[in-house]
């Protein structure tokens, strides 16, 4: 029996076979999935195959997924999977707008094959030391939305893009995921936090990622907020391809193999020194590819 994975926790998950409507709560056949090697074997999202006895027997080979590196366990974690589009939100102001964690968002939508939508929230608060950025990934080809829970602002633009599709929210904590999603959903009201005054940085509400219904068609997918978020990248390669404007201009490089950090003649840094591509995104580059190296001697 095949059916789709809408939470998980403590060993145990909810699922909705096909064909029908409640959810059913199954646990895996044994100690772990075969061939499966992550931090979490499965995650909202999942399609499984499940035996008679409806345990869990077997992962359907995913169309996408969203995950991180998780240091602690030296395996790769996934948020979310199979689904149709992430909004990847930041706040204007409060906590800062960093926009390496925009890049690592982007770079992870990217290489597990999710379409991205960029969310400044908060608007309320001030956009004006953002225009740089903004124009920035405008001009990457990214969609941006710019919006306010608290007025409104943005809400019919992000319904509009939901529409009927199967969207992951996720962003740092404390940028308004949560109040984001009870304003474009009144009917759901998930748990809220304010920003911790002192760091200027958020706490935890959502613990788990889990499918909340959306009132036009298709689901949410809230995801826990991040304090530092380190992307899964399995090679190099795989992060040049994640950066498209990296992407375009790698393939002039004299060398295959060329790092684009201290090779001689690398058409990315010509890149970077001529403005084609922003200091912002190739420091981001280089960061993400120091720490892949670093944990793909571990994993």
């Amino acid at each position: 029996m095949k059916a789709r994975l809408f939470y998980g926790r403590a060993g145990r998950f909810g699922v909705q076979l096909e064909g029908e409507e409640a959810l059913r709560h199954v646990q895996i056949k044994g100690k772990r999935l075969q061939g499966v090697d992550e931090y979490n074997p499965l995650a909202p999202g999942d399609w499984v195959e499940l035996d008679k006895d409806l345990l869990i027997i077997r992962r359907i080979e995913r169309t996408n997924a969203l995950q991180r590196f998780n240091w602690k366990q030296n395996k790769p974690q996934t948020f979310c999977a199979n689904i149709d589009l992430v909004f990847c939100v930041l706040a204007s102001k409060s906590p800062e707008f960093h926009v390496r964690f925009l890049d690592r968002l982007l770079i992870a939508a990217e290489e597990g094959g999710v379409e991205p939508v960029i969310v400044i929230n908060k608007i309320d608060e001030g956009i004006e030391h953002l225009s740089e950025y903004l124009a920035l990934y405008q001009n990457l080809g990214y969609t941006l939305v710019l919006a306010s829970a608290l007025h409104g602002d943005g809400l019919e633009q992000l319904r509009a893009l939901a529409k009927d599709k199967l969207v992951g929210l996720w962003g740092a904590s404390g940028v308004g995921k949560s109040t984001l999603l009870n304003a474009l959903e009144p009917n759901i009201q998930q748990e809220t936090a304010a920003v911790n005054r002192k760091w200027n940085r958020g706490n935890h509400t959502t613990n788990f990622a889990t499918f909340l219904p959306k009132s036009n068609g298709g689901y949410w997918v809230d995801t826990p907020g991040m304090r530092d978020f380190t992307p899964f990248v399995p090679s190099q390669e795989e992060l040049v391809l994640a950066m498209p404007e990296i992407q375009e201009l790698a393939h002039h490089c004299p060398f295959s193999n060329c790092q684009h950090l201290d090779e001689q003649e690398c058409a990315v840094k010509d890149g970077v020194e001529q403005g084609t591509i922003a200091l912002t995104r190739y420091q981001s580059y280089v960061k993400v590819l120091e720490e892949s190296t670093s944990y793909r001697k571990k994993w």
